[in-house]
């Protein structure tokens, strides 16, 4: 159907039926879409990964290879100091495979990331010190500069880890005003902290003290604390992977290359003045486990 216009123009204008039928093809066109979203849903499996503590009595400077049959927990001090056992991995090792702990390509869909961890008083000092009074810190951090893991490794420092206020940088070193810095941001995004109070005052009769008298106050009996923490959100959508032509290190070819989100666990003695990298008392304060649960959707 054609008119004229006041300025003689033809205008060629699209019959009801025309008009019909690219309706319906936009339609058909916007379904498709959907359909072909839910099939490639549908076809994508749900899979899971996790990361486990290693088990370390204190003796070992040795990262955690994140396995199960190696979990168990590990000996803290402290200071933030250590890149091979102050970097706590949150994402798990996914390696090429057909199982359902594997990846089929290069990239894998997020679809959560849960972190389960426990902080205790070690249990050998439990059973032989009279007082025992600490703030335990979890940071979930990411370095703005070193987005993957075996950078990450080889190339963080932690003395640039807090801000000193007179344009310098710090270690986390576990002294009383490490709570009052803040993360140098040029260097660290800070994305989650949690404190854990910890106090234990109570020994078996006979068993010598640091005072050299068994000491019990009441209500100081918290000597363990549970945390969890969901961090899909710090996550990229998509994780993806390094192809295994690049190296020939499982580790290096089994982790992300676009994120290297990480944990760290320091603590604070409030019966200690002052508190150094070195613990003052040899027998271990502190001890943790955790393990990181990474789901995700395979092609």
């Amino acid at each position: 159907m054609t008119f004229k216009t006041g300025s003689g123009i033809v205008v060629r204008k699209a019959t009801r039926k025309q008009q019909k039928a690219a309706a319906v093809a936009r339609s058909l066109s916007k379904n498709q879409k959907k359909e072909v979203k839910k099939l490639v849903k549908g076809v994508a499996e749900t899979k899971s990964a996790s990361f486990y503590q290693d088990y370390n009595n204190g003796g070992s400077a040795t990262r955690a290879s994140g396995t199960f049959a190696t979990r168990g927990w590990a000996v803290q001090n402290n200071a933030i100091v250590t890149n091979n056992t102050d970097i706590l991995q949150l994402v798990p090792y996914v390696a090429q495979g057909l199982d359902d702990w594997n990846r089929i390509g290069q990239k894998i869909t997020v679809s959560g990331l849960h972190v389960s961890g426990s902080i205790r008083i070690n249990i050998s000092r439990l059973v032989s010190r009279s007082l025992t009074v600490l703030n335990a810190y979890v940071f979930v951090w990411q370095h703005q500069q070193l987005k993957d893991y075996t950078r990450l490794y080889a190339s963080n420092d932690f003395s640039q880890f807090l801000e000193r206020g007179d344009g310098a940088t710090t270690a986390f070193t576990g002294e009383q005003q490490d709570i009052g810095r803040v993360p140098a941001r040029q260097y660290y995004k800070l994305l989650k902290v949690k404190k854990i109070k910890l106090d234990w005052a109570g020994v078996n009769a006979g068993v010598a003290t640091d005072a050299g008298v068994d000491v019990s106050i009441a209500n100081a009996h918290v000597w363990k604390g549970d945390y969890s923490m969901n961090l899909t959100k710090h996550l990229p959508k998509v994780l993806t992977y390094p192809e295994s032509a690049n190296s020939t290190t499982p580790q290096v070819l089994n982790a992300p290359t676009n994120t290297s989100l990480c944990m760290s666990i320091g603590f604070v003695l409030a019966n200690n003045a002052s508190q150094t990298n070195t613990p003052v008392d040899p027998l271990p304060f502190l001890e943790q486990t955790y393990v990181s649960r990474l789901t995700y959707k395979d092609m």
